[in-house]
């Protein structure tokens, strides 16, 4: 694999592991058991594109701890169906 694509899969890898970490932590704040469930769900999901990523880049990516840390604010404070269309746009 060339570095450019390399480079690039190291951004989405990133990416991957930024959601995962954000969805968990909204997961964990959420009182309703079904909206907890979904959002389980999709941070598995999200560890598993990073883990697919991980086995082409063969190195581990730390994720954007502002990232986290700004979703999370978005949600405490402008609700969580606001900073999940946020994050999907």
């Amino acid at each position: 694999m060339d570095d450019k694509a390399r480079k690039k899969m190291k951004i989405i890898q990133r990416e991957e592991i930024t959601a995962y970490f954000i969805y968990n932590k909204l997961a964990n704040r959420e009182k309703d058991p079904h909206n907890k469930d979904i959002l389980t769900k999709i941070a598995e999901d999200e560890m598993g594109h990073y883990n697919t990523f991980k086995g082409y880049t063969k190195e581990e990516v730390k994720p954007s701890k502002f990232q986290i840390f700004s979703y999370s604010l978005i949600a405490l404070v402008l609700g969580l169906t606001f900073s999940l269309k946020l994050m999907e746009r």
